[in-house]
């Protein structure tokens, strides 16, 4: 008769888990990020010192930055897919997460 109870108290604890493992995740691998030569390792205020001080146009995939300067252009979505983005993670835009509106 509890059981219904106790099997969904344990699902919403294993669920807030998880969520909490994947943030705790995601932040720790936010810090530094990998330039896709592999070679050196770039700090998120790094990437947006780059794109927004600097006028580089660098998006990060992955945890890879990439120079998106002679690709904007070529884009089928256009320069304002880039141009809105430069300095950001556009991975939850590759995937279909997200819409750029």
């Amino acid at each position: 008769m509890y059981w219904w109870y106790i099997n969904a108290c344990v699902l919403i604890f294993l669920f807030a888990a998880m969520e909490i493992t994947y943030r705790i995740y995601k932040k720790k691998s936010k810090r530094e990020l990998k330039v896709d030569q592999g070679s050196e390792s770039w700090s998120v205020e790094r990437i947006k010192r780059e794109a927004l001080d600097e006028g580089r146009h660098i998006v990060v995939l992955d945890n890879m930055v990439l120079d998106v300067d002679r690709y904007d252009g070529a884009h089928p979505g256009g320069k304002f897919v880039f141009t809105k983005n430069y300095g950001r993670d556009i991975s939850k835009y590759m995937y279909g997460g997200y819409k750029l509106v």
